[in-house]
């Protein structure tokens, strides 16, 4: 295989487990001609790079974050230059932010603020003012992402329909200027609610649950 993912870090308890243990098992792997590189993946952008940063240079070849380069959080633009320092390779996942930026908007247990899910619902009405969809304009924001060591953005198709509009929106020629006008609304609407991410949301909830059923 090309790459094994050591997948959603952050909820590991103590990540020396993932330094000392894990990482150096996947590379005895790799030594073994079975896997070709390791890489990370995670929401918490700040464990990743304390991982990245405890290992070997080399160790990793990528990381994998997803749902932080979108239009309600580009924080991940502010690790790229430590990322590319380290010679890992940078994957934006998740450009729909598991379904926040869509028409329909996101399941019931989407760990995002109500303002920012406000935020969501009201730029699905903005897009549709522009007569286009939510999905579409925030893919396309997220496929051209504006810093060079984004590597690629991961997406999920899980049907021919997506499949085609995705290829459409990467081989479309460059922004018209009503299309960055939207864009540029998009972006208001989330930054006048002080829209970002949840970190922390997910992991917490998962802590809880680990400490209230490791008292039954």
């Amino acid at each position: 295989m090309d790459i094994i993912q050591v997948h959603d870090v952050e909820f590991c308890q103590d990540i020396n487990t993932i330094i000392k243990e894990t990482i150096p098992a996947l590379e005895s792997v790799v030594r073994a001609g079975k896997a070709k590189f390791i890489g990370i993946t995670g929401y918490d952008t700040g464990v990743l790079k304390e991982i990245v940063r405890r290992v070997p240079v080399g160790a990793l070849s990528t990381i994998l974050s997803y749902a932080r380069l979108n239009f309600h959080d580009a924080s991940l633009l502010k690790s790229t230059d430590f990322f590319a320092n380290r010679n890992v390779g940078v994957i934006n996942a998740a450009p729909l932010a598991m379904g926040l930026l869509t028409t329909n908007g996101p399941p019931k247990w989407h760990p995002a603020s109500d303002a920012t899910k406000e935020s969501a619902r009201n730029a699905a009405v903005v897009a549709k003012n522009y007569g286009t969809t939510l999905e579409s304009v925030s893919l396309s924001h997220s496929l051209r992402p504006a810093h060079p060591s984004i590597a690629t953005t991961l997406v999920s198709i899980p049907t021919k329909k997506i499949l085609k509009e995705n290829l459409e929106i990467v081989t479309s020629p460059p922004l018209s200027e009503k299309k960055m006008e939207l864009h540029q609304r998009i972006l208001e609407e989330f930054r006048s609610r002080n829209a970002g991410h949840w970190e922390g949301v997910e992991t917490e909830q998962y802590r809880d649950w680990l400490r209230n059923n490791q008292k039954l």
